[in-house]
């Protein structure tokens, strides 16, 4: 098999790997992958010869600030619960407010890098 893309249109698709396995574990600046018993998306490709392209995003989990219940409490046991009928858990996320930052016409590479940082 030849590696690179097919010269005809219509040949990428996204397919998100992800769901309940990886949401409800996850914690600022952890990351829970799940993997091996997911095999779907290999058959989906190999049934319609579409070209699969490994890609990982990082710092997803820092992005939103998650509400985290304990083993066994009541919104624990409800997010079980959701996962085992919809097949995905419901996440609760606190949303914060816009970022604020200055107006600054030409801004240093130092000021780029802390509100990068920040």
């Amino acid at each position: 098999m030849k590696w690179g893309a097919k010269s005809e249109k219509g040949n990428a698709v996204v397919i998100v790997i992800g769901g309940a396995a990886e949401s409800l574990p996850s914690l600022l600046g952890v990351n829970t992958v799940v993997m091996k018993q997911r095999k779907g998306f290999v058959r989906v490709a190999l049934e319609f010869g579409a070209d699969l392209m490994l890609v990982y995003s990082y710092g997803e989990n820092n992005i939103f600030h998650k509400v985290i219940f304990s083993d066994g409490n009541v919104g624990w046991r409800l997010q079980q619960l959701f996962k085992k009928i919809m097949g995905f858990a419901q996440c609760l996320f606190m949303v914060g407010g816009p970022f604020p930052v200055p107006k600054w016409p030409s801004p240093t590479q130092e000021e780029v890098d802390l509100y990068h940082d920040l």
